[in-house]
């Protein structure tokens, strides 16, 4: 069952080859960053030395989907200290609906959703500090 979940998230997040737009709309870059705002509060909830987070590499991408639809989404890198109070490594993180997922979950992984593998259009600017500033506010810092 856990394989065929698998595979079934790997099919969801490679988009067809149809033709997209090469930039982002205004209600685009408004959804990604909802995204990531979101991400950031997750964040906070989730990590256990909040005070150590560093955060890098926060950009957003847009594929087509089955459905033949633009989807905006996010990647990141996430680094914190960990249970052993060293420093777990930058690991990447995005969001699947309203689930955080940070390096390889029990039915994805970051790594797979942020590869270069599937076609996408890529946002240049660097969302770091908004997420930045949604975890510190959710982190009370």
């Amino acid at each position: 069952m856990l394989k065929s979940v698998r595979m079934i998230a790997i099919l969801a997040v490679s988009g067809a080859s149809i033709a997209q737009t090469p930039t982002f709309s205004a209600e685009q870059r408004a959804d990604g960053e909802r995204q990531i705002i979101s991400a950031g509060k997750m964040l906070s909830d989730s990590l256990r030395d909040t005070a150590t987070a560093k955060f890098r590499n926060v950009t957003l991408f847009k594929t087509v989907g089955r459905d033949s639809k633009e989807h905006v989404s996010f990647c990141g890198e996430v680094n914190s200290k960990n249970g052993y109070g060293g420093m777990s490594g930058f690991q990447k993180f995005t969001t699947v609906g309203t689930m955080l997922i940070v390096g390889q979950s029990s039915f994805i992984s970051a790594e797979v959703v942020c590869s270069d593998a599937t076609p996408r259009v890529h946002d240049a600017r660097d969302y770091t500090p908004e997420l930045r500033k949604a975890f510190d506010a959710n982190a009370g810092g």
